[in-house]
């Protein structure tokens, strides 16, 4: 099932990808 806790990782990963290309 799809979580608020899910987003909250799959949008931690992002943020913290865009963070070390930044």
């Amino acid at each position: 099932p799809f979580t608020a806790q899910t987003l909250e990782e799959k949008l931690g990963k992002i943020f913290e990808r865009l963070a070390a290309s930044a």
